[in-house]
């Protein structure tokens, strides 16, 4: 039995390694002579605090972009203050259709009011480097098709510690780190750059409008109408900082996520995904069970094999964020509190057909 766990564990670190072996960044080298267009669209509910930060970046980019739409989506705090300040079009969402989350109904309206042939989507609390824009561009004329960017995650507070598997969790299940041929299912949401006509083509947001992981969904119509699509990680260029109010933010955050996105996941890639969370976990639950026998091969094999898991955490961690090497050497609990929010988004989805983010109830099970 011993040595059925230990093979079970080198299947586990063998998956970890096939599903985070590519690192895909932003062209560096920046190419001019071929611009088109840009406007940018930014859907923002009470986001004041992080949209001075964003438009003070757009405002510093070695490449200006064209036309800055905000969508203020019926905010309570200072954001069309914010918005005027610095000159950007402010677009007041109206009345959410039926049907419609609140981000794709913004998203639409910002998009019906964009002059720009080339159409940069991006959440209020992503940060850009000055070459950000440029560098976008240049990898969206590189590839000709929609470009999506998976934002490196600034880590502040010691509970966003907490998002770590999470993040992990995104890249693993949109293939973006998988070796052998590209098979995404789907966007990330925080920066999407889409020509304004392969937009129409899929009928814009209009075509997920009911959907929570709207970007994933996106996606999957892109793939529909025969259109290409690219992902990459932010690195240095694009950095976020997500739910920096709290711990019930993050939860309601991921929770809202993680059971509609996992549903989407490739069969082969959800088993490697079992495979090495069951191999870390077992890691850990043997190392404790040596360590009460005080079975001291089994106390050696074990810690041996819980370094391997370290490093390679920390490994993988660099892809995501700057996430606390003391966070990670205690990996079970923050792999814990993933299994708690991952069981309550599944509750929420299946029971409760519901969750709350931003103050607003959002119905589940129907067009994810």
């Amino acid at each position: 039995m011993e040595l059925y766990n230990i093979f079970e564990v080198i299947a586990g670190i063998i998956a970890c390694i096939l599903i985070f072996y590519r690192r895909p960044f932003l062209n560096k080298t920046i190419e001019t002579g071929h611009e088109q267009t840009v406007s940018v669209i930014i859907p923002a509910r009470n986001e004041a605090m992080n949209l001075q930060h964003l438009l003070a970046d757009l405002k510093a980019q070695t490449r200006q972009v064209d036309q800055i739409i905000c969508v203020d989506d019926f905010s309570d705090d200072d954001t069309t203050g914010i918005v005027t300040s610095f000159g950007a079009t402010l677009v007041r969402s109206t009345e959410i259709p039926h049907g419609w989350t609140g981000k794709s109904w913004a998203c639409e309206s910002g998009a019906k009011v964009a002059t720009g042939a080339l159409l940069l989507f991006l959440d209020a609390d992503v940060r850009l480097h000055p070459d950000a824009v440029a560098k976008l561009e240049n990898t969206y004329q590189r590839n000709q098709c929609t470009i999506s960017v998976k934002p490196f995650h600034t880590v502040k507070r010691w509970y966003e510690q907490f998002s770590f598997f999470f993040n992990l969790i995104q890249i693993a299940a949109n293939g973006l780190g998988w070796p052998f041929r590209e098979n995404y299912i789907g966007l990330f949401g925080p920066v999407i750059l889409i020509s304004k006509e392969a937009y129409r083509k899929i009928g814009g947001h209009a075509s997920v409008k009911g959907s929570v992981v709207e970007d994933v969904s996106l996606g999957e119509v892109l793939k529909e109408n025969g259109l290409n699509f690219r992902l990459f990680l932010g690195g240095n260029d694009i950095r976020f900082r997500m739910y920096p109010d709290g711990v019930s933010q993050l939860v309601e955050g991921w929770t809202k996520n993680m059971i509609s996105g996992a549903l989407k996941t490739p069969l082969i890639i959800l088993m490697l995904l079992i495979l090495w969370f069951g191999a870390i976990t077992s890691v850990f639950v043997n190392l404790l069970r040596a360590l009460v026998a005080y079975n001291f091969f089994s106390i050696f094999t074990y810690l041996a094999l819980y370094l391997i898991v370290l490093v390679l955490l920390w490994w993988a961690s660099f892809r995501v964020g700057n996430f606390k090497l003391t966070a990670i050497v205690c990996y079970p609990i923050l792999l814990l509190a993933c299994f708690v929010i991952f069981s309550i988004s599944i509750l929420n989805r299946f029971f409760f057909k519901r969750t709350i983010w931003k103050g607003r109830t959002i119905r589940l099970g129907g067009a994810d």
